[in-house]
């Protein structure tokens, strides 16, 4: 199983195993550069001395002694050397350190004027560096020696060591640093992701059948209190859709218990009293069946609407046209209880595409809701464009508070009123339906409790 702990460390183990080397040859390829640099611009002075010193004295090529013990070639030194040679190999002159050994012989070829700096073993054995060049004696007039070689040399053994030494001590505060960074990144890994393991184990501890419990978000840092606030989210979305379900379930139950404890005692009655089974009766049984198909029909319809099921079909529809076939539908109950139904149609020419069931059910839905709970004599008003559908009508017995339950499922304000027309299932199916035309309904009520139900296209 991938491991956030374990990939991080990973990477920066591999990194801090890189960079640490790779830091410590810098420093070190750094210093010794600079080291034999420095080295070489002795050596450089040095040469530099000595040719400058370079004279001809009665036709005999010399170099003063002082000069040569000034520039470290005096006969007590045994760690600087220099030897000037003719063109053909003959040796002119050496340092007294030298005591007749030869360092042409190591010569590199195609010498100069531009100094030149190699790596040696020096006659007795150590290693060394030197530093080739050509010259010509300044007061040389008759050019009786030409261009003569010089080549200066030093040991290297207290650079080498130096060296050796940086080496030494970067290897070894490489490797302790190493291990001490890798100690530091477990630690620090672990207490910088230890919310999340916190978090971790308070959701796996989050129980199933308690869906009301919520994270503590304020004790977690900034990069991981909005996953736990996304958390608490879902679980409430979760808390509210259980509790939605259990209303619905309930009132599912109760609104099938009655039309069958109904239509179970009129069988019943007209079982044992054969004569009782009158016309009127069987036409009472009939209403009360239909009352349920009707009622099963709207749960199916919602069913497979939240199961994605409904099918949408988009077909010119006109706008004017079916809000008078609902308008005259509820006609006749609305003219019983002296409510009048007004409407405002927008003048348009050109239908509108949409699926023409669907967009029935939601006209119907609203109108027949506003006629069922409008008072006598109460003015219900439509409202109709393309991308807009209102429908208000006075509500005095809603409270502000009503508005959050008016689309759940059965639910009613007075749950004693008894009409079989009124199941509480009429603005669930107007927001199921509106979803699939791609529409959403909101409710809102005025303070002079006016109820307004609007579909607004997305």
């Amino acid at each position: 199983m991938r491991s956030i702990r374990r990939h991080l460390t990973l990477i920066l183990c591999l990194a801090a195993a890189l960079l640490l080397p790779a830091g410590g040859f810098t420093v070190y390829w750094t210093a010794r550069n600079l080291l034999t640099a420095q080295f070489d611009t002795t050596l450089a002075a040095k040469a530099q001395a000595l040719i400058t010193a370079a004279e001809i004295d009665d036709e005999e090529f010399e170099i003063d002694f002082d000069v040569q013990a000034f520039a470290g070639f005096g006969l007590q030194n045994s760690e600087d050397y220099y030897e000037v040679w003719f063109a053909d190999g003959r040796v002119l002159q050496r340092s007294p350190s030298l005591k007749l050994q030869d360092l042409a012989a190591t010569a590199p070829a195609g010498l100069s004027q531009q100094p030149v700096f190699t790596a040696i073993t020096l006659p007795d054995g150590r290693p060394g560096r030197a530093l080739w060049q050509t010259f010509v004696p300044a007061d040389d007039e008759r050019h009786a020696y030409g261009t003569l070689r010089l080549a200066v040399a030093s040991e290297s053994v207290s650079l080498q060591h130096t060296l050796g030494t940086l080496a030494l001590v970067l290897i070894v505060t490489g490797a302790v640093g190493l291990v001490a960074t890798l100690l530091l990144l477990h630690l620090a890994l672990g207490r910088g992701l230890r919310p999340l393991n916190d978090l971790a184990a308070k959701v796996q501890s989050l129980r199933v059948d308690r869906p009301d419990q919520r994270l503590e978000t304020a004790p977690l840092p900034q990069e991981v209190r909005a996953v736990g606030e996304k958390i608490n989210n879902l679980l409430e979305r979760v808390h509210s859709s259980l509790a939605r379900e259990r209303r619905f379930s309930s009132h599912a139950a109760h609104e099938m218990r009655t039309p069958l404890a109904e239509l179970k005692a009129m069988t019943e009655l007209m079982v044992r009293w054969p004569e009782e089974g009158t016309p009127e009766r069987w036409a009472e049984m009939l209403t009360i069946v239909d009352e349920m198909e009707g009622l099963l029909g709207k749960l199916s319809l919602l069913s497979r609407a939240d199961a994605g099921g409904q099918s949408v079909i988009a077909e010119p529809v006109n706008l004017s046209q079916s809000v008078a076939t609902a308008v005259e539908r509820f006609q006749a109950a609305a003219q019983a209880r002296g409510i009048e139904i007004q409407t405002d149609i927008a003048a348009t020419a050109a239908p509108f595409q949409t699926d023409p069931v669907l967009w029935q059910t939601i006209l119907n839905n609203l109108i027949g809701n506003a006629v069922n709970h409008a008072p006598n004599g109460a003015r219900v008003h439509v409202q109709a464009a393309p991308g807009c559908l209102a429908v208000t009508n006075p509500a005095p017995e809603l409270a502000p508070e009503d508005v959050d339950f008016l689309f759940d499922r059965f639910w009613r304000k007075n749950t004693g009123r008894k009409n079989g027309d009124h199941s509480g299932l009429g603005l669930s199916i107007v927001t199921a339906c509106s979803s699939l035309i791609g529409a959403t309904c909101q409710a809102s009520l005025s303070p002079a409790k006016a109820l307004k139900l609007e579909v607004k296209w997305n």
